[in-house]
């Protein structure tokens, strides 16, 4: 009986735990198939080789500083990356990359205000489902608009899945005790980790006829359709509205987050009919927010505080990891050292996100110990940025490593991993936010999104661009620059923060009331 009754009072776990993890997994693919897809969608060789019978390098590669060799220069270096039927340049390649962070600039905006006036449940779901059903799309309109019909289909992924972001941590924040959130805020986000890791699955996708680059659109799309749908049905904005949790452990959560509530006990042998059920289910789905229950958002106040200024700073040194990991690692492996595609893909995903998953489980299970220890918020957060600073040691080091020592996997598997404790980054910044502001968590949030998902996006391949790659020595400029934004962002964060509520919130406002308000 009581363990029936501890699992009846833990279902939350499974709605707004698991069902966001699988959400924020699938959204993940579509947001990173293109990276991968392109391998097998443009033909390199007519790309690269403009001269007939005269192949040059892949990329222009200048051999004289580089590690990957081959006796006859004439017949390429790079026979492994298959041929596509589309003939893009590298410019049209690098918009391809780039235009899902102009989507995402103009999404994020919208994030801090359509949910003032929208239900999150019904944006979130629309939000996952629209962006999955252009990506079914993707590979028929790309045979027939070619990369212009790509630029519009994933100007409108950007643009739509990165309204989801600010919504998490407000749906944690909500649905889960104040001694649970750090790890569930880890768990949900590791959806990200775990998408990325599919693609060490791309090569073999793109070289199975019977797959293709298609199959990297087509599966993940039709994922977000039907998680949306569920998503749908199941999450509500508020946990004590919700049709699925029991009284009791509505009342645990009410308890915790010193709200209101009573328990409506149901005499016994009371049956409901279905069509009951259902009607009641049905009355709770709002679509529209009541304009009573708005807050107004001191966003003059909130955009220059000090705290929250040195907050985004510190969350978008630890995103600019990401691009580095995936996208310039990637590229260094295949065009530096001659990786094949197979090879870069599995570097850039599997040990990565693996000992994301890892330390990022240790790293929300240390911060919710805290909690329960009392421990000093303010160490908690210096502590957090000190250590994801070191995630930029390997790619200060990765540059000088001489060719040989690169070539063994082990070495580059040790730097990956080593990067991975950028997530103790999540008990500073992303923290600091619900510290500073529990009522406005979500407009933080989506300040911080609005920069954290788009300037690294935008500025890693810039920095490529103006650095080139095609030669060691360009490479090291890259690393070494996007390495001290890293540290940088972080030890600012970590000598000038102080852990403290802001005086604009509400909740500030209200800490001496003995009446329990909900905000």
């Amino acid at each position: 009986c009581g363990r029936i009754m501890w699992l009846k009072t833990r279902v939350r776990y499974l709605l707004v735990c698991l069902v966001p993890f699988l959400c924020i997994f699938a959204v993940t693919l579509i947001q990173t198939n293109i990276v991968f897809a392109l391998d097998g969608m443009i033909n390199h060789t007519a790309v690269d080789f403009n001269t007939p019978n005269h192949r040059r390098h892949f990329h222009s590669i200048d051999h004289g500083d580089v590690c990957a060799k081959t006796s006859d220069d004439s017949e390429g270096c790079h026979d492994l990356i298959p041929d596509g039927s589309f003939n893009w340049d590298d410019n049209i390649e690098a918009l391809i990359n780039l235009i899902i962070f102009v989507g995402s600039v103009i999404g994020t905006l919208s994030t801090l205000f359509i949910y003032d006036f929208i239900n999150m449940r019904f944006v979130f779901s629309v939000c996952i489902m629209f962006p999955g059903f252009l990506n079914v799309l993707t590979p028929t309109f790309a045979k027939k608009g070619g990369h212009v019909s790509v630029l519009i289909f994933r100007f409108f992924t950007g643009l739509y899945t990165s309204v989801l972001s600010p919504a998490v941590p407000m749906f944690i924040q909500t649905w889960f005790l104040s001694t649970e959130q750090y790890t569930m805020n880890v768990i949900v986000f590791l959806g990200v980790e775990v998408g990325r890791m599919f693609f060490v699955l791309s090569g073999d996708i793109i070289t199975n006829p019977s797959l293709g680059w298609e199959f990297l659109f087509v599966m993940p799309g039709m994922l977000c359709v039907i998680l949306g749908f569920i998503f749908f049905f199941l999450v509500t904005d508020d946990p004590l509205e919700n049709t699925f949790i029991s009284q009791e452990e509505k009342q645990i959560i009410a308890a915790d987050k010193q709200w209101k509530y009573t328990i409506n006990r149901v005499p016994p042998y009371t049956k409901t009919s279905t069509k009951l059920k259902i009607n009641k289910y049905m009355s709770k789905i709002k679509l529209m927010k009541c304009a009573s229950n708005r807050i107004e958002t001191p966003w003059y106040d909130m955009v220059t505080d000090r705290n929250f200024l040195l907050s985004v700073l510190q969350f978008l040194s630890q995103s600019w990891v990401t691009p580095v990991m995936v996208l310039m690692i990637k590229k260094y492996l295949e065009e530096i050292h001659g990786y094949s595609i197979r090879e870069a893909a599995f570097m850039v995903t599997i040990p990565t996100n693996l000992s994301q998953i890892v330390i990022g489980w240790v790293s929300g299970v240390l911060g919710d110990w805290t909690v329960k220890q009392q421990i000093s918020p303010l160490l908690v957060r210096r502590a957090g940025a000190l250590v994801c600073s070191l995630c930029a040691l390997p790619f200060l080091i990765l540059p000088f490593l001489p060719c040989e020592v690169v070539q063994y996997r082990t070495v580059v598997l040790g730097i990956q991993i080593f990067g991975s404790i950028k997530v103790f980054g999540n008990l500073a910044g992303y923290t600091s936010f619900r510290e500073l502001s529990p009522t406005f968590n979500r407009q933080l949030f989506g300040v911080a999104s609005l920069l954290s998902n788009t300037v690294p996006g935008i500025m890693v391949p810039v920095f490529m661009s103006a650095f080139k790659t095609s030669t060691r020595s360009s490479w090291t400029k890259n690393f070494l620059t996007n390495a001290f934004i890293m540290i940088i962002g972080n030890w600012i964060y970590a000598i000038f923060i102080r852990a403290e509520m802001a005086t604009w919130d509400p909740k500030y406002i209200q800490e001496t009331d003995t009446d329990p308000k909900r905000f």
